[in-house]
């Protein structure tokens, strides 16, 4: 993956950079880091990283720990930003939106962005966060199936279950920052419409198993509006290698950190994960390019999986992934990622015909 970094930093492959343009990059970096307030041991240490990641990329040499976490830091610190979200909107003159900025303004000028972000919620547990969901129908929520394993008990085995049983106080929160003393964006759910077949199971990633689930919301006692639709993209060009998309989710603390060759926690990544993160669990945007897109073709790990490099943590899990062009559609369902290697999302348009998602009240376009 660190080829694919560098080329989606320096728009290039995998040639050897000249160092002229090299030191220019170094030194864009170092001011950027700078202005966050990091110290010059601090900006000198990294940027040592930051120097052996993009040389052993485009030389194809085997890299240090060191120059793995100067690599993450500047994917995510400078080209891979998070941005949280007021009713649903983002801060244009947020100095880390950086590149994004004039891709972003349209869609927040005309409250597209907003009308979309709101549609997004945070899946609880009795007030716990388990991940994330979003509206795809009149009282529908998709999610993960590896979510709905915390929030539900399969019935009558985990593989293949005819049905499932939801614990107790499971709801969906669409408020920026949910509050459990808050309920006017929060409602129930109350039953699951439908599942990917084989249980998921946590620390192993099968890419042949389908991490969905539909949900139905109780909305019979709602006094807010319930949000609209997000739309699934039938089209699988939205999500071709390159494209530019945008993925809107709750992150939560790292539940595995990176450590040191000592078995330390790695301070640098810890720094990096508190300027980006001031606040967990509530609402992040979070743009990105497609990294590797999905083929199709039964038997491969990519059939109906694209990669993209957008920053996400663990609690992103459903978070819809949207095309930045048209109207925002969903060209993705992030169900997993991997520190400093990539997201993984289902491509929507490989499910057009999933019993669960072609019925009639789910959104497509």
């Amino acid at each position: 993956m660190l080829e694919a970094a560098s080329a989606s930093i320096y728009g290039g492959g995998t040639q050897e950079m000249d160092t002229a343009d090299l030191r220019i990059q170094l030194d864009r970096f170092d001011e950027s880091l700078a202005a966050k307030g990091l110290g010059l041991a601090e900006r000198s240490a990294l940027l040592d990283g930051v120097e052996e990641a993009v040389l052993g990329a485009t030389k194809l040499r085997p890299v240090s720990l060191n120059a793995h976490v100067g690599l993450e830091a500047l994917v995510c610190l400078i080209g891979r930003p998070s941005i949280r979200t007021n009713n649903g909107d983002i801060e244009l003159s947020d100095p880390s939106l950086e590149e994004w900025r004039h891709r972003l303004v349209p869609f927040t000028y005309d409250g597209m962005l907003a009308r979309r972000a709101r549609s997004v919620g945070r899946i609880d547990l009795d007030g716990a966060h388990q991940g994330t969901g979003f509206v795809v129908g009149p009282d529908l929520v998709l999610t993960n199936r590896h979510v709905l394993q915390h929030i539900a008990v399969p019935v009558p085995r985990c593989e293949r279950p005819t049905h499932w049983v939801l614990k107790p106080s499971v709801t969906i929160d669409f408020a920026d920052n949910p509050d459990p003393t808050v309920a006017d964006r929060r409602f129930p759910l109350i039953d699951v419409m439908g599942w990917g077949e084989n249980e998921i199971i946590d620390g192993i990633t099968s890419h042949s198993l389908i991490d969905m689930a539909l949900l139905r919301v109780q909305l019979d006692d709602a006094e807010t509006p319930f949000p609209p639709p997000l739309e699934l993209r039938r089209d699988v060009r939205a999500s071709e290698r390159h494209r530019a998309v945008l993925a809107i989710g709750y992150p939560a603390p790292p539940q595995v950190l990176p450590t040191g060759p000592h078995g330390q926690f790695d301070i640098e990544i810890l720094e990096r994960l508190r300027v980006l993160y001031p606040e967990y669990g509530r609402k992040y945007v979070s743009p990105g390019y497609v990294t590797c897109q999905s083929t199709g073709i039964d038997g491969e790990n990519d059939q109906w999986t694209f990669a993209y490099d957008a920053t996400t943590l663990n609690g992103n899990s459903g978070s819809p992934v949207l095309g930045l062009e048209g109207n925002l559609g969903v060209c993705g369902l992030h169900y997993r990622g991997a520190w400093r290697k990539e997201n993984l999302a289902h491509a929507m348009g490989r499910f057009t015909e999933l019993p669960f998602l072609s019925s009639g009240d789910v959104a497509w376009q």
